[in-house]
């Protein structure tokens, strides 16, 4: 399974799609593993974009990688607009 638009890591893929596979703690190790490797938001050059209306969307936004920058979409305005509008305002995010 590919998606074009979502940058390439192998160590977080793995995780991503294969989570079936192991339990819970063993995805916390890996997930660690991977921010071990190295991995920064110069080199990533990713957003992660998370929808206020997920319950407990904090949890989500303390996992994500040191360095990352994270955007909260308002659920009171359109996501698509708040999505275009960040690039647009952020134009080295590709």
């Amino acid at each position: 399974m590919t998606f074009p638009f979502l940058p390439i890591l192998p160590a977080v893929d793995h995780i991503l799609f294969n989570f079936a596979e192991s339990d819970g703690l063993s995805q916390v190790n890996q997930v660690n593993s991977a921010r071990n490797q190295g991995l920064t938001a110069p080199e990533l050059n990713t957003v992660v974009f998370l929808d206020a209306d997920v319950t407990d969307y904090q949890t989500l936004q303390a996992g994500v990688i040191s360095g990352i920058t994270t955007v909260i979409l308002s659920a009171k305005e359109d996501g698509i607009e708040q999505i275009t509008a960040f690039l647009q305002q952020n134009p080295q995010i590709t």
